[in-house]
């Protein structure tokens, strides 16, 4: 595909009268009468964002003869392969800029005729990073969900979706952006001919820098119920190919697709990755890439009609396979997913026995599939699973040995290992929340009345299950860690595994206030400020930097109710301080997210209009206390619906 953009440009640029000012070495325009020939031209100087696709473009060079060389050398920046090295018209993928700052990359183009004369010519590319918030709302015609996009840098509003729809009532209903930011596709619900509504899909390539410009949208679906797409479009992991369930043939049932899409030629004609159905099966939904992108596992009846099964279906249209074990008609299957290193699947399925949830991991080539858990007592079930980082066992929560009393336990995938993540749990006490893995994999962290008194506390266990240890500290009458109806994150790990940040009334009881503890040494420390009695602070979230970890999180510290933003650190040196401005009394921030390069955060609150959720970013290299509307300001009634960062 790389060479057929490359030889799309050549076309178009061969059409075109050569007419591009010059790079930093060479003459602008066709040469002058009488000049001294070849002479090279390695095209203008370009800004681009951070992955973006880019061409190298010496067309404008004169070689004075029909048997001339082209050669390109990058000549300073971070290393970057060229294609096409021996072309007019090169290319590249830019790096990824992770932070504020852009980095410059110079080419040199030689160009020599056939008699040795040659000439160079120099170009600069600046690559800056690609972030987008990309979001969906009502926000030009009430009552019609439409797709936007905010570049931070300048501050400009793009809208994305709207010249496809064809319809007053169209509505953008769900968007997924590409892994690598170049492309966003999204989902529009629309009016069926003959009454009704159906879905169909279409995609659109992000602006990048000075190649700039919005091409025209483009609709994989089909108008009429016919090519209908149900669930969700789900990116490949290296962004060239969308996955979708439809039915986009003439019979009549719902199958896996998979349209490559490539930044300047758009969607290509979907293949299918499912084989021909049955009359009455369908694909059910799609469980997701593996990390290498090779294999997309789906839930299907292709089979027997009426008995779903997960298959894994190869990239290239070559071919599916059954990859769970052999799961009973009508049973029930969850919680799929591939391991970190793409080897595994693990499902929760009543595979073996009606009713009874087991957890299961097949080879990603099906050819092992096992049994991880131990038996479990008569009524019992597995709960909630989780990948270690490094893909060698799952810990996982069931009441394996008494009805009703969830436990923690650890199985081994790749490695000979059952055991309890925790000593024998008291009676009256029980488990509260698995909170995950720290980043190493060495430690789980869990809260838990371990000692059946009434209290939550956070511990966390070594992964084979010999060691478990309290790390929260100690308790105010009647206090513990916050439970999920209060708080929907409460403990989070830093991205170093040195820290585990909670939420808990752990010094006045009712007044849940944040706390970090540092899991080596044991030290805890109060991060959040002076509280209100009855004050909340919740979700937090880090921020790493160079000197350590910054932590984000939301508090109704100032007036009961109104959540606002607040940064500190893991060691509290300072006092925390307030992010954004603060809100009128009633109002909240009911969500935030940090960009990818980690300079700034976007958060919705009806900041400016009481019940009005709108968006907001907050810039976090500079001074806080203020904020940058990114939505225009919406009508009564209107909403943003649903918004991310393109990451």
């Amino acid at each position: 595909m790389r060479h057929t953009r490359l030889l799309l440009a050549s076309i178009l640029l061969g059409m075109l009268t050569t007419t591009a000012a010059c790079g930093g070495g060479g003459g602008g325009g066709p040469a002058p009468e009488g000049a001294n020939l070849p002479l090279a031209n390695a095209g203008p100087d370009q800004t681009v964002r951070s992955n973006a696709y880019v061409f190298l473009d010496g067309s404008a060079s004169e070689l004075g003869t029909d048997n001339g060389t082209y050669d390109w050398e990058q000549i300073d920046g971070p290393p970057v392969a060229i294609e096409n090295g021996e072309g007019a018209i090169a290319a590249f993928f830019a790096p990824i800029v992770d932070r504020r700052d852009s980095i410059s990359l110079m080419f040199r183009l030689t160009v020599e005729d056939e008699t040795g004369a040659d000439a160079e010519s120099t170009v600069t590319i600046t690559v800056r990073r690609a972030d987008y918030l990309v979001y969906v709302a009502d926000a030009e015609v009430p009552g019609t969900d439409e797709l936007f996009a905010w570049d931070p840098d300048t501050g400009e509003r793009l809208k994305l979706s709207g010249l496809d729809t064809g319809s007053t009532t169209a509505d953008v209903v769900d968007f997924a952006v590409a892994p690598d930011r170049r492309a966003v596709v999204y989902v529009i619900e629309r009016d069926a001919p003959g009454g009704g509504r159906y879905r169909s899909l279409a995609w659109r390539e992000l602006p990048n820098g000075s190649a700039g410009g919005l091409a025209a949208p483009i609709d994989f679906g089909s108008p009429g119920v016919r090519g209908e797409i149900r669930g969700r479009p789900i990116w490949a992991p290296d962004s060239s190919c969308v996955a979708f369930i439809a039915d986009l043939d003439e019979d009549e049932a719902y199958e896996l697709w998979c349209s490559d899409v490539e930044p300047g030629l758009g969607a290509q004609t979907p293949r299918r990755l499912s084989p021909t159905l049955p009359n009455g099966a369908d694909v059910q939904s799609i469980v997701g890439w593996s990390p290498d992108g090779s294999l997309l596992a789906y839930i299907s009846d292709e089979r027997v009609v009426g008995w779903n099964q997960i298959y894994a279906a190869h990239a290239d249209g070559s071919g599916s396979y059954r990859l769970s074990g052999r799961l009973r008609e009508g049973g029930l299957v969850e919680q799929i997913a591939w391991s970190p290193d793409g080897q595994w699947l693990a499902y929760k399925a009543d595979q073996d026995e009606a009713g009874v949830e087991e957890l299961f991991a097949s080879s990603a080539d099906g050819s092992i599939n096992k049994q991880l858990n131990a038996p479990l007592v008569t009524g019992g079930d597995v709960r909630r699973w989780f990948w270690s980082p490094d893909s060698s066992r799952i810990a996982y929560t069931a009441d394996a040995v008494v009805d009703g009393r969830v436990e923690l336990f650890v199985a081994g995938v790749t490695v000979r290992l059952h055991a309890p993540l925790h000593p024998p749990i008291a009676p009256g006490g029980g488990l509260s929340e698995p909170v995950g893995w720290s980043p190493d994999g060495s430690l789980f962290a869990y809260v838990a009345d371990q000692n059946g008194v009434g209290v939550r506390e956070l511990f966390v266990a070594t992964n084979d299950g010999t060691d478990s240890r309290l790390v929260s500290g100690a308790m105010v009458t009647g206090g513990d860690i916050a439970d999920t109806e209060l708080c929907e994150t409460r403990v989070r790990w830093s991205g170093d595994a040195q820290y585990l940040v909670y939420v808990a009334d752990q010094d006045v009881d009712g007044t849940y206030e944040l706390f970090s503890v540092n899991v080596g040494s044991g030290d805890v420390r109060k991060i959040s400020g002076p509280a209100q009695p009855s004050t909340l602070a919740c979700d937090p979230a880090f921020l790493d930097f160079e000197e350590g970890f910054g932590v984000i999180y939301l508090a109704d510290a100032e007036s009961p109710g109104r959540a606002e933003l607040f940064a500190t650190t893991t060691v509290a040196i300072e006092p925390p301080r307030r992010l954004a401005p603060p809100l009128p009394d009633g109002r909240r921030v009911t969500r935030f997210e940090i960009a990818p390069d980690r300079t700034r955060l976007v958060y919705q609150a009806d900041q400016d209009t009481a019940g009005v959720d709108e968006l907001y970013a907050v810039d976090l290299t500079t001074a806080p206390g203020t904020s940058t509307k990114v939505t225009p300001d919406l009508p009564a009634g209107a909403s943003v619906k649903a918004w991310a960062w393109a990451r």
